[in-house]
């Protein structure tokens, strides 16, 4: 990869993720807000009976969950693709389950909501970008290593950015997924296992964050006593 046609070769495959990855992403945005231009729905009348559509929507969150840690580790181009596949097939096979908890009549609170939904897809947007931005083997890295791109390192700050993208990215999602003035069943059950799982994921983040700080404290008193 080290090569001319390698370089470019990175660059496409970049290219080519970031694509589908936006693709996807203004799919699941319509998806979610129940667009009508979208090509697929969160909710919507029973087509199928409630436990096969319940038995399907959940293999289809289980095969989300597990794409997800099968990317762990993967190249960021690599991650790209593998997720927005999963997330393309989970939309594309989802069963509406019927039913409404609450609707929202009231025009003020419904622009409060729409307006928290937009900023949470404006968060995942800013999370995406940073997260590749950030990425050793994402689009931006892939440019740098042309002849006309900057071959400049990420400054240390950006570094430091990676916590602000887990956040963003959270945020962005729980504003997205609880930002409706309508919900039905399928978009409630939804909501509270995203809520899960970003809880779960800050949760994991601050902790390795903890012990990133433990362990940089402990490395100069090693230091001093290997020295004595």
């Amino acid at each position: 990869m080290d090569t001319l046609s390698g370089r470019i070769a990175a660059v496409s495959l970049g290219l080519t993720s970031w694509l589908v990855a936006l693709a996807t992403f203004l799919v699941a945005i319509g998806f979610l807000a129940g667009l009508p231009l979208a090509p697929f729905h969160l909710e919507g009348p029973l087509a199928v009976p409630p436990w096969h559509a319940l038995a399907l929507d959940g293999l289809l969150l289980v095969g989300l969950v597990a794409a997800v840690l099968l990317a762990t580790g993967r190249s960021h181009r690599v991650r790209l693709l593998m997720v927005s596949a999963v997330a393309l097939l989970l939309m594309a096979f989802w069963q509406p389950l019927g039913g409404e908890t609450w609707q929202f009549d009231n025009p003020s609170l419904r622009l409060v909501l729409s307006a928290a939904f937009g900023l949470g897809a404006a968060l995942l947007a800013y999370a995406l970008v940073l997260a590749d931005v950030l990425s050793g083997s994402g689009l931006v890295a892939a440019w740098r290593r042309l002849p006309v791109g900057s071959a400049r390192a990420i400054p240390a700050l950006a570094r430091g950015l990676r916590g602000e993208a887990r956040l963003a990215s959270g945020l962005g999602v729980l504003l997205c997924v609880w930002g409706s003035p309508a919900m039905g069943v399928a978009h409630l059950g939804l909501a509270l296992l995203a809520s899960l799982v970003v809880g779960w994921a800050m949760v994991r983040g601050r902790a390795r964050s903890s012990g990133r700080v433990l362990r940089l404290e402990r490395a100069p008193r090693d230091g001093v006593r290997h020295a004595a």
